[in-house]
């Protein structure tokens, strides 16, 4: 079904883009130099070594393995920490309400005998987790940015907006190498392809994250940007030979811990055949890979945390859960994230150290390491949260200025083969199409502020919304209209590639018309859409589908300004 109103249908309402007007930013400064956290406390501080060692003392077994645990149950969070003991909760999921995380926070910090951490993903800010957060473009548009004072401020804002919410660790930034282009899972999360770019963007925005008190996670240790299935849903194989890992996958991860720029590190569900060769395993079971490489090799001595163990490339279920459980720590796991049955899990360890299998004074290695970041944290006394201090700070106008600034420096121009330029001038017959993504990360389905935008700048413009799968019926119906166009653009926003085939014929057969007008792309999601529509006469990305992005899109498209991005992956 074709639609071809001027104008998008009506969709489902965004996430309220309420902008707090606290402190207007001065045109000559940075927004990082106006960046301060929100509550003096929040900061990393000092280890209290009194603390740390009488907490240990006065825990027994059951309270200690609770400590390696992070749940991702805490609707239930007070059986989770009475029946397992459990130390720290991740909130999962998108579109969660600031006001419930943090009457979360205070209630299960006020509930337990022991300070609990809390965790979220935020790889593109606290936005992509929380409806009232900012939301950020991803690690690719850093990249393609190349500015590292923004990814330092992202860290920054990311840091200040978790803290007020009681949230202590941030699992980002990500250390992939993404070297594949029909990656299905990293992509876009990646700074780039080149291994010392990714080291030096991921470098600020931890030091951003750690000047506002939130411990970054990075990953997906040893490396993720190879592969091309989603460990997700599978066991990925890394089959790089060990000196490529060394020269790419495992370079940030090595660099930055030489550096002591490494304080919690992800272990990826990914076998590395040459490493683990005898049998499928996945790196978080891996005492080669964690125990030798990233513990002897690399000097790390901070908090190694497990992926999720609800996805399937750990291959966990009900039943085998505690044993990979087991495996995990014997392999020099801390802590352990997202288990599909917390009991399971602590009673499997509980045996395991009760048998001897796993010894107490391993047990002690890591609980200490995980009391000694949270004193850091600042955890060692009052843990609660002013309930409304995240009204003044989240989302407001600062924070927005610097999504803004990374739209800005981001957005690049791939390909360019039209004679004149800007690709779009207001006289223009446009026909715009719009393809229906079937691929999205982080966001909810987007909406297209990108047509209001271009609206209001051209004075003749029919926008087409396709289907997900386009009949050849309405393939056709494309093809006529594009006929009375002065330029047509195809708007994509799928994330790693264009999903679906009849789209991409689409396209396709656009260009290979004989008598054609100029055919422009704009990927919202991964430049490598261009390997499936390589003729195409213009390609531009923005890397994510941000409100703030889509709005650079139309001033670069109809030449109000010049794409500044520079694209940070090889094609």
């Amino acid at each position: 079904m074709i639609e071809q109103n001027k104008l998008p249908p009506p969709q489902a309402p965004n996430v309220s883009r309420e902008v707090h007007e606290d402190t207007p930013l001065r045109g000559d400064v940075s927004p990082v130099t106006q960046l301060q956290p929100p509550i003096p406390s929040c900061h990393l501080g000092p280890v209290d070594v009194d603390w740390v060692e009488s907490r240990i003392k006065s825990l027994n077994i059951r309270e200690k393995i609770g400590q390696l645990i992070v749940s991702s149950r805490h609707q239930r969070g007070e059986l989770e920490i009475e029946q397992f003991h459990v130390g720290g909760f991740v909130f999962l999921g998108n579109g969660q309400r600031a006001a419930d995380i943090v009457a979360t926070t205070n209630r299960l910090q006020a509930f337990s005998p022991n300070p609990v951490w809390f965790s979220i993903d935020a790889e593109t800010g606290l936005g992509s987790r929380v409806a009232d957060a900012t939301v950020f473009p991803t690690a690719m548009a850093l990249g393609a940015a190349g500015d590292p004072e923004l990814a330092r401020a992202f860290g920054t804002i990311t840091a200040m907006e978790c803290r007020s919410l009681g949230i202590h660790i941030a699992y980002c930034p990500v250390l992939d190498v993404n070297t594949a282009p029909k990656n299905p899972i990293i992509s876009t999360r990646s700074f780039s392809s080149d291994a010392d770019s990714v080291t030096a963007m991921a470098r600020v925005v931890i030091h951003g994250l750690r000047g506002a008190g939130v411990f970054p996670t990075t990953k997906h240790y040893p490396g993720h940007g190879s592969t091309d299935t989603d460990s997700h849903n599978v066991l990925p194989e890394i089959t790089r030979t060990a000196a490529e890992l060394q020269s790419v996958d495992l370079k940030p991860f090595r660099d930055l811990s030489r550096t002591g720029d490494l304080d919690l590190v992800m272990t990826a569900h990914v076998w590395v055949s040459d490493i683990d060769r005898d049998t499928p395993i996945p790196a978080t079971l891996s005492s080669r890979i964690n125990r030798e490489i990233l513990r002897k090799d690399f000097g790390f001595d901070g908090i190694i945390v497990s992926d999720a163990f609800n996805m399937a490339g750990l291959e966990g279920s009900d039943e085998d859960e505690g044993e990979l459980a087991v495996r995990a720590m014997e392999a020099g796991v801390d802590v352990l994230v997202a288990p599909v049955n917390t009991g399971v899990i602590h009673g499997a360890l509980l045996r395991a150290v009760e048998s001897g299998r796993l010894r107490v004074e391993d047990i002690d290695t890591s609980v200490r390491r995980i009391l000694m970041a949270k004193s850091r944290l600042g955890l060692v006394g009052d843990c609660q949260i002013d309930p409304e201090s995240w009204k003044g700070l989240l989302n407001r106008k600062e924070h927005l200025e610097t999504v803004n600034q990374i739209a800005e420096k981001s957005f690049t121009k791939i390909a360019y083969r039209p004679e004149t330029s800007p690709f779009l001038v207001h006289n223009d017959s446009v026909l715009t199409i719009v393809l229906k993504a079937t691929q999205l990360i982080f966001y909810r389905y987007p909406m297209t502020p990108l047509l209001e935008e271009l609206d209001s700048r051209l004075s003749k413009m029919k926008v087409i919304h396709t289907d997900q799968s386009i009949s050849p019926k309405s393939h056709q119906e494309i093809l006529e209209a594009a006929k009375d166009a002065d330029k047509v653009l195809v708007v994509g926003y799928d994330w790693t590639h264009i999903n679906h085939p009849s789209q991409v014929d689409l396209i396709n057969e656009l260009v290979s018309q004989p008598t054609r007008p100029p055919v422009g792309y704009v990927s919202f999601g991964a430049p490598y859409h261009l390997h499936q529509i390589p003729n195409v006469d213009a390609f531009f990305c923005g890397y994510a589908t941000t409100v703030e992005v889509q709005q650079v899109a139309a001033r670069v498209l109809t030449g109000e300004m010049e794409a500044r991005g520079v694209l940070p992956v090889q094609l």
